[in-house]
């Protein structure tokens, strides 16, 4: 095969990078470029040498995804609103407009954590959703705010524990060990690196989202029958199951 014929099939690298990689205009043309093309571009751009990529970077991807992750953000919203997944006037209540705030300051601050961000769409969709209690908006929002506190994993780590919770994996046992709850939600998980595991065990903890070790030497835990969640954990990830789905499109 030529190497022709092996160029001709590569992504579509062929457009050279603009003058000035990190003009707004530049970045607004590469929000809308399959994710290869812009990574081989950005990367073409700095093995050249070039000064302006390198002294700028990380910005420059920076920006790049966070206008990718904003843009497809509006994109669900109109979504949402054309569907009646949320209320049209959800700007004008009380923690509408306030909650659309936060959000996009996640955005704008760290659009790198996937899975915070979808936890985090989806207590905003049950805020505001039509049917969503006028007794509860204020819990919702405080959810919302508690959500954007914590990370991708420790949100990974609620959400096994609810899976476990709604299968009653441990039944009415409560007398397995730390340890044993570990090997359990570390298979669910997909991993058994426990230290990493129980950092956002601790921050979950914190929270009062799990129930805190018992024991001086922390061996013990407490409310197997429900994972470990307390009522505010469960509430917690009964929202974000619930709401998730609507931000498929």
């Amino acid at each position: 095969m030529s190497d022709t014929s092996i160029e001709n099939r590569k992504p579509e690298l062929v457009r050279l990078p603009a003058e000035d990689l990190r003009s707004n205009e530049a970045v607004q043309a590469l929000l809308s470029d399959p994710l290869p093309t812009v990574v081989a571009m950005v990367t073409a751009a700095l093995a050249s040498g070039r000064q302006d990529v390198i002294l700028g970077g990380g910005r420059l991807v920076q920006a790049i995804l966070k206008g990718r992750t904003l843009k497809f953000f509006g994109e669900q919203l109109n979504d949402l609103l054309k569907k009646g997944k949320i209320r049209e006037d959800y700007a004008e209540t009380k923690y509408g407009f306030p909650s659309l705030v936060e959000l996009m300051t996640a955005i704008d601050s760290d659009a790198t954590d996937e899975d915070k961000l979808r936890a985090a769409k989806a207590m905003f969709v049950a805020l505001n959703a039509p049917n969503a209690p006028e007794s509860e908006a204020q819990l919702r929002y405080q959810l919302l705010r508690l959500v954007l506190k914590l990370t991708g994993s420790q949100l990974v780590l609620l959400g096994a524990c609810f899976t476990l919770f709604k299968r009653r994996a441990f039944g009415t046992d409560n007398q397995r060990t730390a340890v044993q709850w570990l090997e359990v939600v570390g298979n669910l998980i997909g991993h058994r690196v426990y230290p990493l595991i129980e950092l956002d065990e601790q921050v979950l903890a914190q929270n009062g989202i799990i129930s805190d070790r018992t024991y001086s030497d922390r061996s013990g835990v407490l409310n197997l029958n429900t994972a470990r969640l307390t009522e505010l954990g469960i509430k917690l990830g009964e929202l974000i199951e619930t709401y998730s789905p609507d931000l498929e499109r």
